[in-house]
């Protein structure tokens, strides 16, 4: 401690005190502190009143040079001489064009009167270079979409990144319920990407660990403030190893150009997919799906044929042929399933239309079949 003092006292040239006027539960530095590559960085501090306060670029002070002194309102030092560094009257040091090798550990050493300890506070510096991502990137969904819905065989693997981030960003996945978000064994990864930037990935097979059809599996970056503009990206996923033929379904009949409304019973849910398989289709198709987000429905439809209500409810307008099938809705809260499945038949009416001819002697009925689908 006194080859510290004996250290400050040398760089205090002039003998003032100053106030800053900062309040007892504010005083010192935090760390780390996070600067941006490229521009103005702020190492924010906040001093009591000092006689003299001197900043170090490293964790080490009697083997360094000191980047900026400051004495009352006098401001000497290399760094400060240099145009390179900067410091607030409350003592945080600036830095004016933030580089790489402004990364690492810079020391604050301060005497608040001639005859006080000599107070360290020690500062952790990472250097933020912004990644052209806004989001984790789910490899499964592709693009820049936050949210999407997949049909995978059980025992797939799902992978989400974000590429060139500096400093690298944790990634985990998590399985969204009802009741929380849970945990699911996963490998992450971290590799040098284009330099200076760094690339994150992070793998999991764990898909159906709580529900056995729907799973709403959420990648979750751990970024630091400013670096992504949205820290969580989402898949839906149906297992496509199950099957789910042994459904039983319910007829429904809907007359031509009526509205089709197929209700779904399950309320319990965070989130749902509905499906259609036409006549002469063997596969379902997903018509769309629905995901709570922060308390808030959203929705994805691919057929803009289709509505949507808040609680799940199917609307179909204008029905023609075109729209019979099996609708299927799958619906999950990640710990139990709800299937429904409904056999859509149309029909239509006929009209017999008699046309009177004149100057003839009888009466021609001509049929008009309005619609025909299976036969009379």
């Amino acid at each position: 401690m006194n080859a510290e003092r004996t250290l400050l006292l040398a760089g205090c040239i002039l003998f003032m005190s100053i106030d800053v006027g900062a309040k007892a539960d504010d005083i010192g530095c935090t760390s780390p502190q996070y600067v941006s590559i490229g521009s103005e960085g702020v190492i924010t501090c906040s001093f009591r009143s000092f006689y003299c306060l001197l900043w170090y670029s490293s964790p080490d002070v009697f083997h360094s040079e000191v980047v900026l002194t400051m004495v009352g309102s006098v401001k000497s030092g290399p760094g400060y001489l240099s145009g390179e560094f900067d410091i607030y009257p409350n003592g945080s040091l600036i830095i004016y064009n933030v580089s790489l090798e402004d990364e690492g550990t810079f020391t604050a050493i301060i005497l608040e009167t001639p005859t006080s300890d000599v107070i360290r506070y020690v500062v952790d510096v990472i250097i933020i270079a912004p990644t052209l991502s806004r989001l984790p990137l789910i490899l499964e969904c592709g693009n820049e979409s936050r949210i999407c819905f997949r049909i995978l065989p059980a025992h797939s693997a799902v992978s989400c990144k974000i590429q060139d981030a500096r400093p690298a960003v944790p990634l985990s996945w998590m399985i969204r319920t009802n009741s929380g978000d849970r945990n699911v064994s996963s490998s992450f990864s971290v590799t040098n990407g284009t330099y200076p930037f760094y690339t994150s990935v992070v793998t999991t097979s764990a898909l159906f660990t709580y529900s056995s059809i729907l799973a709403l599996l959420v990648c979750k970056a751990d970024s630091v403030s400013g670096l992504l503009e949205i820290n969580e990206s989402l898949i839906l996923i149906q297992n496509g190893d199950e099957a789910l033929s042994s459904v039983a379904s319910m007829m429904t009949y809907v007359e031509r150009g009526r509205t089709l409304v197929l209700n779904c019973t399950d309320r319990n849910f965070s989130y749902f997919s509905w499906q259609v398989k036409k006549p002469l289709e063997t596969i379902f198709s997903n018509i769309l799906f629905a995901v709570f987000v922060e308390g808030n429905l959203q929705s994805h439809i691919e057929d803009h044929d289709y509505r949507l209500h808040s609680e799940g409810t199917l609307f179909i307008d204008d029905v023609s042929v075109g729209n019979e099938g099996t609708y299927r809705f799958i619906s999950s809260n990640g710990m139990e399933d709800v299937r429904l499945q409904y056999d859509v038949t149309v029909f239509g009416y006929c009209q017999i239309i008699p046309l009177q001819r004149s100057m003839d002697v009888r009466v021609k009925i001509t049929v008009f079949w309005r619609w025909n689908r299976r036969g009379i």
